[in-house]
């Protein structure tokens, strides 16, 4: 259908030439041509507008033209250059090069797990201190007219980097970007990594190696079935052989050596041999009846015998490893070759050592088999190489945060769990939970600060709003902070053991009187001419033993005394008036409103309050202590 439709574009445009108007086009099928005007070199680029193939047997999507490392490999314009060759797990290194469901792409090559430095996001190791898409993280993108530098989101790069495709890169050791932009280091059978600048092997894939030490052909031998090269670089299968070839056409060459014609003899030192050939890295045997012994078997009367007993006869799917007859596909312990052990926590299974569930051979080294037991290793979570940040540990193969810890910033790569939820003022017991003006955050609960209360309920907004030292709607303190265990013990005059209450919330005071250290009136409580003023001693007690006043606090006025005094209204709680009782000579005493006898005063609004019937405030001597007096006439 694309070719069709191909054809119908091509003879369209040519039917077109020298005409005015516009040739119409379908933009989801055809590639624009680059800002200069040019396509790919087997595509033309149609009236300076779309890219067409230069033969009938290409399709528009052959006409992609991507960035360094990306490709269009599911021929769709609409989505563009959609795969990601250095690490896109179905297009690792090329399109349709996929990755086996347990592995990850890096940096074009597929691999059990990520290396340190990089984090697995789904399955692809990814840098995220450089990645758009995952800038600082996982599933973190940058906005179009940014760049990641340094996993952060910017609007250019750092000195010392270069951009390159939306990512700043060091192009000394990026091996995506190595040396310059786009110079991609990948090597056949290993995984490159770039030094200084330059492409280099890192390490062969199993079972290959470099035994030519050249770079380009990556590492080029199979060690398990090369004959120049079994087991090792410098472990040749090359024997002469004298007797007759089997299955081949014997020759003799005039420097008298034999060889077989059909056994893939290999010219060495100018001699040709025939080699005994590579299995399972290592070299096979004598000659014996119709084949060739294993290297531990015995050749006895044309059959081959495992080991040196003499009665153990392997199958054609077994491989003989000493006295043994093994399954080199699936035996843990002689894994693809004889001796090779998997280790703890592994299986073998089509010859090729595969970790456990829950372990991984973050070591690289089969000896020790899958040592890493990523469900609960803080330093290879989930995987090898990834690390959980500060304040986390790793629990079922995931960073989670310590209790009273969480990632209230949402950076988990740069500061992981930064958060205490015991002490943070902003995040107290949750994040964003903010305790507000005036407060504190302890063992995960707010609480108020000295002298102030959250009347209003509302820790979020505005915290402890009330001052209770001075606010005249909420003036009542209990003249020490209570902290954040039992409120006071008791010790408050007016409040109850309510932690979040040391000192009550809604005690107004009358009339106009101010509220001055917690206290409804002015300064200082006058008590038999002495003035209370400190906070321990803010209530006027009278001794009935010896008709004295004295100066103490609430505590302090019980027992033998006959109670509080007072001399005035301010000096007394809400909802109490400073009564005076002539009979009890000249005691007056906070009582319940309103006053039997005489009510002492301030302010005719005082009077008023105490709805009794009397409207004026007026100065009185009483045996010449002069006092004020609630009236129900005007005062003189």
């Amino acid at each position: 259908m694309k070719n069709a439709r191909y054809l119908v574009a091509v003879v369209l445009a040519v039917s077109l030439i020298g005409c005015s108007f516009e040739t119409v086009y379908d933009s989801d099928v055809y590639w624009r041509c680059d800002p200069q005007g040019e396509c790919p070199g087997w595509c033309n680029c149609l009236e300076g507008r779309f890219c067409v193939p230069d033969n009938k047997d290409m399709s528009p999507g052959d006409c992609a033209w991507c960035p360094d490392n990306q490709a269009d490999c599911n021929n769709q314009v609409s989505d563009g250059c959609e795969a990601n060759l250095v690490h896109d797990p179905n297009h690792c290194g090329e399109c349709a090069a996929g990755c086996a469901t347990v592995q990850f792409c890096e940096f074009a090559a597929c691999v059990d797990a990520c290396r340190p430095g990089l984090t697995q996001c789904g399955r692809s190791c990814i840098d995220t201190s450089s990645d758009l898409d995952n800038c600082g993280g996982c599933d973190q993108p940058c906005q179009p007219n940014q760049v990641c530098s340094r996993g952060e989101c910017k609007s250019g790069c750092a000195e010392d980097l270069t951009l390159c495709n939306g990512r700043c890169v060091d192009t000394d050791s990026d091996p995506a970007n190595c040396n310059h932009c786009g110079n991609l280091c990948r090597f056949e059978n290993a995984f490159g990594q770039c030094t200084d600048g330059t492409c280099q092997i890192r390490q062969c894939i199993e079972p290959f190696a470099d035994c030519n030490s050249d770079p380009v052909d990556g590492c080029e031998a199979d060690l398990t079935s090369d004959s120049a090269h079994c087991g090792s670089c410098t472990t040749p299968c090359t024997q002469v052989i004298l007797s007759s070839c089997i299955d081949s056409t014997q020759r003799k060459y005039p420097s008298g050596v034999v060889s077989c014609e059909e056994s893939e003899c290999v010219y060495e030192m100018a001699i040709e041999v025939c080699e005994h050939g590579c299995v399972a890295g290592r070299c096979r045997g004598d000659i014996c009846g119709s084949g060739r012994c294993d290297p531990d078997e015995n050749c006895i009367g044309g059959v081959c015998y495992c080991g040196s007993t003499h009665n153990i006869i392997c199958t054609p799917t077994e491989f003989c490893c000493i006295d043994s007859c093994v399954d080199l596909q699936n035996d843990s312990e002689n894994c693809n070759v004889c001796g090779k052990s998997c280790g703890q926590n592994s299986i073998c299974a089509a010859g090729k050592c595969e970790c456990d569930s829950t372990h991984e051979n973050c070591d690289l080294n089969w000896a020790t088999g899958c040592e890493t037991d990523t469900s609960d290793d803080s330093d290879n979570c989930g995987d090898c190489g990834i690390v959980c940040p500060q304040n986390s540990h790793c629990l079922a193969s995931d960073c989670h945060c310590y209790t009273n810890f969480d990632n209230c910033d949402n950076n988990w790569e740069g500061t992981g769990c930064e958060t205490d939820l015991n002490l943070s003022n902003d995040h107290c017991s949750e994040c964003n939970n903010s305790c507000g003006a005036n407060a504190n955050c302890k063992e995960g609960a707010c609480g108020c600060q000295e002298g102030f209360d959250n009347c209003d309920g509302n820790w979020n907004t505005n915290g402890c709003e009330a001052d209770l030292m001075n606010d005249p709607n909420n003036c009542d303190y209990c003249g020490r902070i209570c902290g954040f265990g039992p409120c006071c013990d008791g010790d408050c005059p007016y409040v109850l053991n309510d932690p979040a209450h040391c000192g009550e919330c809604d005690n107004v005071c009358v009339g106009d009187f101010p509220c001055v250290g917690g206290h409804c009136g002015v300064e200082g409580v006058i008590c038999g001419g002495e003035t209370c003023n400190t906070v321990d001693s803010n209530i006027c007690c009278f001794d009935s033993d010896n008709g004295s006043f004295f100066c103490t606090n609430i505590n302090g006025c019980e027992g033998g005394f006959s109670g509080l005094a007072c001399d005035g209204p301010e000096d007394c709680q809400q909802n109490q008036s400073c009564c005076f009782n002539i009979d009890d000579g000249l005691l007056s005493q906070c009582r319940m409103s309103p006053c039997s006898d005489y009510t002492l005063c301030s302010s005719d609004t005082q009077c008023l309050e105490n709805d009794n019937g009397r409207a004026f405030c007026c100065e009185d001597s009483i045996n010449d202590y002069w006092i004020y007096l609630c009236r129900e006439l005007p005062c003189d």
